[in-house]
């Protein structure tokens, strides 16, 4: 709302202009898809789209953390909710990480299971095979 408020030179809105054709409809308001939860594509604009490292919509969501400071003297509870947004996903990253480790110890445990249990198929059909003789 406030953006559109700066797009329209910081004037209020006031009643419609005449258009050239009585009957057409007037114009609708743009509809802005690069606003992020956090507000940071509305407040600072794409500053952090050049941070190395990021592309595409990561680039335009983070928000440096001299930037978060500035925020925070603007709008403390957003500045918080992003900080605590961020410790949230480290923690999951994290979580992630622990847990895709634990898969990689039950995938080389079953392995060698798997052989330990092939090997002992192969000498239980041996055996079977002298035993049948």
């Amino acid at each position: 709302m406030f953006e559109m408020f700066l797009e329209n030179g910081g004037k209020l809105p006031g009643p419609p202009e005449p258009s050239a054709h009585p009957h057409s409809t007037p114009p609708r308001p743009r509809h802005h898809h690069s606003m992020s939860m956090d507000g940071s594509t509305s407040l600072f604009g794409s500053a952090a789209a050049g941070t190395p490292g990021r592309s595409g919509a990561d680039a335009k969501k983070a928000i440096s953390d001299a930037k978060l400071a500035e925020l925070a003297l603007v709008d403390p509870k957003r500045a918080k909710r992003i900080l605590a947004n961020r410790q949230s996903a480290a923690r999951s990253k994290e979580r992630k990480m622990r847990y895709i480790a634990e898969l990689e110890r039950k995938v080389q445990t079953l392995q060698l299971e798997a052989t330990t249990l092939s090997a002992q198929l192969a000498m239980l059909q041996v055996l079977h095979l002298y035993s049948c003789t």
